[in-house]
């Protein structure tokens, strides 16, 4: 092999490795169609990105068997993920991002649940990049602005009970992913 591959080489395995770090942890989970309801969650995903601005960002994303009915659905209608960071005792769910459809727009609210009640701490940027997917992208610092190296999640969809998309009293609701061996969450590393 000449130089010039052998260098074209080097060069070429330089640049994959300073790529590898920044994808970082990228991880989807799959779940059954195991729930009555128009919230039934396919899967649920983590990644990173860095938007438009250079900021680094976690994403979110909750996929449903059928489309989300937003307009039907309105505020009796919600997907909830919950983010278990390391160092509380009991390791309680430390944040909350809500995400709802009110006057006419989905919103995403990040909470610190540790109060009671909750404490509003910033909006979070959703969207539907199709009728059955729901995305969130947010800032590390959100979670914590400690340093720490990975977190645990999970996504609960929920339709209220006396809705017409939902025919049981106590409402329609799916964790992903579902509870194995005591296990509720996701473990993203960041």
């Amino acid at each position: 092999m000449g130089r010039r591959a052998v260098s074209a080489v080097v060069g070429i395995t330089l640049v994959v490795a300073a790529l590898l770090p920044a994808r970082a942890d990228n991880r989807r989970r799959w779940d059954g169609n195991d729930t009555r309801g128009p919230l039934d969650i396919a899967s649920i995903k983590h990644a990173h990105r860095t938007n438009d601005r250079g900021n680094r960002q976690l994403v979110h994303t909750v996929r449903l068997f059928e489309g989300w009915p937003v307009k039907r659905l309105r505020h009796q209608g919600y997907i909830h993920l919950f983010f278990q960071l390391p160092g509380h005792p009991g390791n309680p769910e430390e944040r909350t991002l809500r995400i709802t459809y009110d006057d006419g727009r989905l919103r995403g609210e990040m909470f610190n649940s540790l109060g009671d009640p909750p404490r509003f701490l910033a909006k979070v940027a959703v969207w539907r990049p199709n009728p059955k997917t729901v995305k969130a992208a947010f800032r590390k610092t959100l979670l914590r602005r400690r340093s720490f190296d990975a977190y645990q999640w999970s996504a609960l969809s929920y339709v209220e009970d006396r809705h017409p998309l939902c025919n049981r009293s106590a409402g329609c609701g799916d964790w992903a992913p579902n509870v194995r061996r005591g296990k509720r969450y996701v473990r993203h590393d960041v």
